[in-house]
């Protein structure tokens, strides 16, 4: 949004603005190049209680929790060097891969909640681990993975090594 306002030298102008959205990650206001601002104030309601501000962005001059939110105020009487002003909204945890996870390991886990049968179930999955490793190294020649390397034959007495 881009205003206009022309004002004769001294004149005042007060700009009342409101700002409702959903979806956006953060919300800034920059003062552009100016290097020096006078009389601002800019005020900011939140109807949520985890407030941050992005890096680079001013805090408020003035905080005051409510019962649902933040009434936050950023005064600048005459600031030189103002930082640009902004609100990092509150992010919504996406519970997917987590229960996506829950969900893959539920039949295996769900078998420990029946009483008396946590030893079966521990059994079971060992004698499926041992037949499995079974069935993969079935052909291994164990003999021969496990046969130490031949010792050298020993220096004979006055051999001089070089």
């Amino acid at each position: 949004m881009t205003e206009a306002v022309t004002l004769e030298p001294g004149g005042k102008a007060i700009l009342a603005v409101a700002y409702q959205t959903r979806g956006l990650d953060d919300w800034n206001y920059s003062f552009g190049t100016e290097s020096r601002v006078q009389n601002f104030t800019l005020g900011m309601k939140t109807d949520f209680d985890e407030i941050d501000f992005p890096e680079g962005t001013a805090s408020p001059t003035e905080r005051t929790g409510e019962a649902h939110g933040w009434r936050l105020l950023w005064s600048y009487p005459d600031e030189i060097g103002a930082r640009p002003i902004g609100m990092a909204m509150p992010k919504v945890l996406n519970p997917g891969p987590t229960a996506a996870r829950i969900t893959f390991f539920a039949p295996v886990s769900l078998l420990f909640f029946f009483d008396g049968l946590t030893g079966l179930t521990i059994t079971v999955g060992a004698i499926s681990t041992l037949a499995l490793l079974m069935a993969l190294t079935a052909r291994v020649n164990w003999s021969e993975k496990l046969r130490k390397a031949p010792t050298p034959p020993p220096v004979p007495s006055g051999a001089t090594h070089g």
